[in-house]
């Protein structure tokens, strides 16, 4: 089995763009080596948000180098780039988009989630690029509910949705650059449920309700990161309450990582480049 390397614990809440609580649980300043292809990960837990004139911002920024994976719990998320895409995500959707050689993205409660309010809940990762795909086109992904699979665990112990990555014989729904799993999974108070990660993956477990019992050795309670060895290839959960997880893991790039904000190249002179195009608006605009 994969040991446990160790838990990330939430820190205190902070203020997110416009003003949304949201944490960031891990991210590349922190260990880079450990969390490969991943590069952050930040999850706003649930909260509710009274009717608003205002349409608070999640994220908006201008990205090159690596992928932003928006995941929609509660509430609606309506996104915008500079390439003319857009769209609404609902609960249960996905967006997938790979900035690549460069874009302006901004996302930020739809206008009916603003006026109706309700609780709020979403994930949002950040993939890194290996070298060879940081300067290809902008592209995305916009994976509705009804397109990622959804299979019964054995044992009618729950169900998983596999985002990306392949579990037993079902592929993901998602195209990605570099080898690795994303899955959303849901296990039943009481029940037992075993996954498989390759050797030599970095994996972790994001823990967002009820909770669960890691390897037979440790309890993790929601808002929680399980950070798993790449030693091992299996993952035995028993889930002490009705569980909702996120499991991610991913082959480690092995390539230098040099970032600044939300540019993530491999050289300093990649960064540079990146401030340069900015400046000089070769990112496009947001109309």
């Amino acid at each position: 089995m994969k040991k446990v390397a160790s838990i990330l614990n939430p820190c205190p809440s902070l203020g997110g763009d416009d003003g949304l609580a949201a944490r960031t649980l891990f991210s590349h300043q922190d260990h880079a080596d450990r969390h490969s292809p991943f590069l952050r990960l930040n999850y706003a837990a649930p909260t509710h948000y009274s009717p608003h004139s205002r349409r608070r911002k999640v994220h908006g920024s201008a990205q090159r180098g690596f992928e932003t994976v928006t995941l929609v719990y509660q509430g609606e998320l309506e996104y915008r780039d500079s390439t003319g895409q857009s769209g609404i995500l609902e609960p249960g959707d996905v967006h997938w988009l790979s900035a690549a050689s460069g874009l302006l993205y901004q996302a930020r409660h739809s206008e009916q989630f603003a006026r109706q309010g309700g609780p709020w809940e979403m994930v949002q990762l950040w993939v890194n690029l290996p070298a060879r795909a940081k300067s290809r086109a902008p592209s995305q992904q916009h994976l509705s509910k009804t397109q990622i699979p959804v299979r019964a665990l054995p044992e009618e112990s729950g169900t998983i949705r596999v985002i990306a990555g392949q579990y037993q014989e079902q592929p993901g729904a998602a195209h990605h650059h570099s080898p690795l799993l994303l899955w959303d999974i849901q296990i039943k108070a009481g029940h037992q449920a075993c996954f498989q990660v390759p050797e030599g993956w970095n994996s972790s477990l994001l823990v967002l309700n009820g909770a669960v019992q890691v390897n037979q050795q440790t309890l993790a309670r929601p808002s929680q990161v399980v950070l798993l060895e790449q030693e091992g290839q299996h993952i035995a959960l028993e889930a002490h309450n009705d569980t909702r997880l996120l499991l991610l893991g991913g082959e480690p790039i092995n390539e230098p990582v040099q970032a600044y904000g939300p540019f993530v190249m491999n050289t300093q002179q990649e960064i540079t480049q990146a401030l340069a195009d900015f400046d000089q608006g070769r990112f496009g605009c947001l109309g």
